[in-house]
């Protein structure tokens, strides 16, 4: 694992950690998911509901943590860490980082055009 990831994941799991107020209060089920993009919805597809709103009285949700892992074959993969905090019953603040390994394609985009880009990876920060 390099250490790129494992910070990301550090700092994603962190606030979770720190949030010992939450404990006491009941907890309903924590949907919708997150997107690749860092907001609440399945995968790609952002939805209209919050993620874990506050409840009733109190200004913070309880923060969420996702990762999305999808294997596209060829030595290519998509990896996605996203985190998101809801404010009282209407904002929504996350954070999503996507890294796309690309494999081949690079080569593939050598032969035909003559020269090879950079690197093997592509990286996207949403906010």
């Amino acid at each position: 694992m390099s250490q790129t990831r494992l910070a990301v994941g550090l700092l994603a799991v962190l606030p979770c950690l720190c949030c010992s107020s939450f404990e006491g209060r009941e907890k309903p089920t924590p949907l919708p998911l997150h997107t690749v993009d860092g907001t609440s919805g399945h995968f790609a597809v952002p939805s209209a509901f919050l993620t874990n709103p506050a409840a009733e009285g109190e200004l913070l949700g309880r923060p969420s943590v996702g990762t999305i892992g999808v294997h596209l074959g060829n030595g290519k993969y998509l990896e996605v860490y996203t985190l998101t905090e809801t404010i009282g019953d209407r904002v929504e603040v996350g954070y999503g980082f996507n890294n796309l390994n690309v494999g081949d394609t690079y080569e593939d985009i050598g032969a035909a055009a003559g020269t090879r880009p950079s690197g093997d990876n592509v990286h996207l920060h949403n906010l």
